[in-house]
């Protein structure tokens, strides 16, 4: 028969990591870095046009201007943007892409934060509050699990697959979590009835669903951002 001690200590054991870098600024601006590049490319493509006319004695300074207008090349910020826009194709999706990630993996740890406080109020015999965090921790897994079902249903759009599995994997993640929290849940019920022994069962389930999220080893956003060509 399953003792008390023996129900607490192996809740005990059970602990739940969150995902590292989830909070590094996603809103910051993507395109100040690629900005910087093309004032370099656009200075570059003026100096081989100065070389050209260099070459072409009849050609005018005016004609010049012209031929810089006509491929893009415009020296002011708005010019700037606009080529920087063409850069990266579906760049709006992909940040849109980028953000949903962001906040799936938000929700996760927040869901990881309290199955993690559930364990604890277990193991020190709050089972009411252990019940309530165990749930708090269900509804943060599931909406991590919406956010990145939004995610990949973008990464469709766009044809993308190294994204799409970047968020295939945190979904799946979110998901095995999911179930050690609802299992977490069942074993403080049970332990608050005194049914100890089922409540080890429960805790053994909620470390089966543990170990298997381990297993997928989902990645924090600066990945997603490289993968999305956003650096």
């Amino acid at each position: 028969m399953t003792s008390r001690r023996e129900v607490i200590s192996g809740a005990g054991i059970l602990t739940i990591a969150s995902i590292a870098g989830c909070l590094d600024d996603l809103g910051s601006d993507d395109q100040q870095e690629p900005a910087n590049q093309n004032r370099q490319e656009t200075n570059q493509v003026a100096s081989n046009n100065g070389g050209n006319s260099d070459n072409n004695e009849g050609q005018t300074e005016n004609t010049e201007t012209e031929e810089n207008n006509d491929v893009g090349v415009q020296n002011d910020d708005s010019g700037t943007r606009e080529t920087e826009v063409e850069q990266v194709p579906d760049r709006d999706t992909r940040e849109e892409i980028l953000e949903l990630y962001g906040d799936g993996i938000v929700q996760t740890n927040a869901g990881t934060s309290h199955l993690n406080d559930a364990l604890s109020e277990q193991t020190d015999e709050n089972y009411n509050q252990a019940i309530s965090s165990a749930s708090d921790a269900q509804d943060s897994f599931k909406e991590a699990q919406d956010t990145l079902s939004e995610a990949i249903e973008l990464t469709y759009e766009i044809k993308h697959r190294d994204a799409r599995e970047l968020c295939e994997n945190g979904e799946d993640y979110a998901g095995y979590l999911y179930h050690a929290a609802s299992r977490q849940e069942q074993s403080a019920e049970a332990a608050k009835d005194g049914d100890y022994e089922r409540a080890r069962d429960y805790v053994e389930e909620a470390r089966d669903y543990s170990e298997k999220a381990d297993q997928v080893n989902p990645r924090d956003s600066r990945v997603m951002r490289s993968a999305l060509d956003l650096d």
